[in-house]
């Protein structure tokens, strides 16, 4: 029966690709061609294999191209279709040689031995490295867009084949976002690319960014497994010239390298998924002087262990309060006294440089505008006569068998009035600006001006 039909659907094949050359014949002709021979070819699809003849098609300046092998989108050379060769080649990277052909044996109407099917898997890889298969091209200079983000992925697929025929196939992916589509969520504008060598595949998505994107202004976000070719480090040299640059490993990554390093001892695998998942929170800290004596100031999401910090301060002097209560009593229009330290810099541009070198600024007239330039976005205004800075000097950071960092160190005070509540509370429980880890960005504030 299976050959039955088998035979039925070669010859309706047969018959269709007849038709369809002379229809296809027609429309060359129309276009100055004439056929100057008719032959005959053989090519195996996933229905079977068909034998079929068809016209070469030759112009007066000496084009030829048979326009069914065009239509088909059957290679010169090739006995089998495109789809047989997605998925033999598929099917290759999934189990051994053998066992797909004795699949195609058994589910299809012709056979193919393991021999061949290693020839297709290597010839597939072939394809695409020639091709280095992109979902679309840019030519030329084209006006660059500026985007708020930008999101950035990169990983590497392995085709496992015998012995040496293993490829690997190594993809980059951008796109500006995901919009609604129904109930389905769709990517914007989002470009591929894909190589079978790292490097050109980095080097083709460098060229795509910096052809059609202004990055001035662009947050760049970026993923990937973490593995060789795909640290972060080549993230930032796609993501050069932007504003800021966030690279993170999702869930998924982290959880198949927990357990491909914790296969000896799966007990632990969970407790280090925990610890490792858990959502870490960023805490704002201060050092302050009042009368003669140094404090310690933290915000934090969580309750400290108080314990710990006297550990390395004055036994119980170590107190806690919950924040909350005091944010919302926060309103639009109030006026309240505040202190900020900062490391107010700059990014400047440099000749030839696709990253800008960042300075301090120096001067006090520079520092007191950084800040009033960056209040109301912040949820505050400021007059420039209720502020002033109290304290100028350069933090130096130390750090083992590293140069020594130097920061700039300023410290404003004075009175502000809270214009969006919501966003200044943000403000108090996330600060604002740089090098929030070395002690810059938390603000405190009094009411009662």
């Amino acid at each position: 029966m299976m050959h039955f039909f088998s035979q039925l659907i070669i010859f309706l094949a047969q018959e269709a690709f007849r038709q369809l050359d002379d229809e296809l014949f027609i429309e060359a002709k129309a276009q100055g061609y004439q056929s100057d021979r008719k032959s005959s070819r053989t090519v195996t699809f996933l229905f079977g294999t068909v034998t079929f003849h068809r016209r070469r098609m030759k112009n007066a300046a000496g084009d030829i191209y048979y326009p069914l092998d065009k239509f088909l989108g059957i290679r010169k050379g090739s006995r089998y279709s495109s789809l047989v060769l997605r998925n033999v080649a598929e099917l290759g990277s999934m189990m051994v040689y053998r066992h797909v052909a004795k699949a195609i044996d058994c589910l299809t109407s012709w056979s193919m031995s393991h021999q061949n099917v290693q020839q297709l898997v290597v010839q597939t890889g072939t394809l695409i490295q020639a091709r280095s298969t992109r979902e679309e091209r840019y030519d030329g200079v084209v006006e660059k867009k500026k985007v708020p983000f930008l999101y950035l992925e990169g990983d590497g697929v392995q085709i496992h084949g015998q012995k040496k025929q293993s490829l690997e196939i190594h993809r980059f992916q951008v796109c500006e976002g995901k919009q609604k589509d129904g109930q389905r969520s769709t990517l914007i504008h989002p470009y591929f690319i894909s190589d079978l060598n790292r490097q050109k595949a980095q080097r083709e998505m460098m060229h795509y960014l910096q052809a059609n994107y202004d990055l001035t202004d662009t947050v760049v976000v970026s993923n990937s497994d973490g593995g060789s070719g795909y640290e972060k480090a080549v993230f930032d040299e796609l993501a050069l010239g932007c504003l800021r640059h966030e690279h993170f490993r999702d869930r998924y990554h982290v959880q198949r390298k927990i357990k491909e390093r914790l296969y000896f001892a799966p007990q632990l695998q969970p407790k280090m998924q925990e610890v490792l998942l858990k959502e870490r929170s960023r805490k704002l800290w201060r050092v302050d002087q009042l009368k003669g004596k140094q404090y310690l100031l933290v915000v934090s999401p969580d309750k400290p262990d108080l314990h710990l910090f006297e550990k390395y301060g004055v036994a119980g002097s170590a107190r806690s309060k919950d924040y909350d209560s005091f944010l919302h009593s926060l309103t639009d229009d109030m006026r309240v006294r505040f202190k900020i330290v900062l490391n107010p810099v700059i990014s400047k541009k440099q000749d030839g440089k696709q990253r800008g070198r960042v300075v301090p600024y120096l001067s006090e007239e520079d520092q007191l505008t950084f800040l009033l330039e960056r209040s109301e976005k912040n949820g505050f205004l400021l007059n420039t006569e209720d502020f002033f800075i109290t304290e100028r000097s350069f933090e130096v950071l130390k750090k083992n068998r590293q140069k020594n960092l130097r920061l700039s160190k300023v410290t404003y005070e004075g009175v502000l009035t809270i214009k969006d509540a919501t966003i200044f509370r943000k403000t108090l429980t996330a600060g604002f600006g740089k090098k929030k880890a070395y002690g810059f960005g938390m603000m405190t504030v009094i009411p009662g001006v």
